[in-house]
């Protein structure tokens, strides 16, 4: 996309090959799956992500700044597709009927919202644009997590933790940062503020981060070899919440 003035406005092309065959997926695995296994929602990389996917995040970094009246447009015109594209594939994947799954827990209408563009992105910028599109979209979905995606969003700490519909908040600290075990006093600022964490780990590890963390404000995402372990580990969070 070279010209925001000649792009505008951005639409879904509801006749588009890749649009129509997701939609299908969806439906046949419903007809194969129902009773048997809950669908997941789309990977929504929406809002500010669209644009950066038209644009390329550098240019978009400077439209930004140059153009943003054009970019109130466009976000504008992105917000309208997001209802369309949860709405449409839930209808066709039957979660409305038979439930919602999303990788780590199961409930209805359960999504992960994120902006990976965020990290490039200053406070004010992000409060301008993101911030009204994923409120926007967490009333929509009604359970979100936010994928909070890595060092450089920490900035937009104070937003997200007073934001609206937001319920949980998923720190991924990025390559060769350490892990979750080393962002406990993060996860206690985000839970004093009334949100809860999503936890990464292996079993170890989230049971050390499990004593530091209240246990109604935190999942965990974990694995075992065995199912014998699994219950094991489950055994150990019952005698120790």
């Amino acid at each position: 996309m070279e010209d925001w003035a000649k792009a505008l406005p951005i639409r879904l092309d509801p006749t588009h090959p890749l649009w129509r065959r997701m939609l299908d997926y969806y439906r046949k695995a419903a007809a194969r799956m129902s009773g048997k296994v809950l669908r997941s929602p789309l990977d929504l990389h929406t809002n500010m992500d669209i644009l950066a996917a038209l644009r390329g995040p550098q240019r978009l970094c400077m439209d930004l700044l140059d153009c943003p009246d054009l970019i109130d447009a466009a976000m504008a015109d992105a917000r309208r597709i997001f209802p369309v594209v949860w709405e449409e594939t839930a209808r066709a994947g039957r979660m409305r009927e038979d439930g919602f799954c999303h990788a780590y827990y199961s409930m209805e209408g359960a999504a992960v919202l994120q902006c990976d563009f965020a990290c490039m992105m200053s406070p004010k910028m992000f409060n301008r644009w993101v911030m009204p599109a994923l409120e926007e979209e967490a009333s929509m979905v009604k359970h979100a997590v936010y994928h909070w995606d890595g060092p450089g969003a920490l900035v937009h700490f104070d937003t997200l933790v007073a934001s609206k519909g937001l319920h949980s908040l998923s720190y991924v600290p990025g390559s060769g940062r350490g892990t979750h075990r080393d962002y406990i006093d993060l996860f206690q600022r985000i839970q004093a503020k009334g949100k809860a964490v999503q936890i990464w780990g292996d079993p170890e590890e989230v049971k050390q981060i499990h004593r530091e963390l209240d246990p109604a404000k935190a999942f965990y995402c974990t694995g075992t070899a065995t199912q014998e372990e699994a219950e094991r580990l489950l055994e150990w969070f019952r005698r120790n919440t």
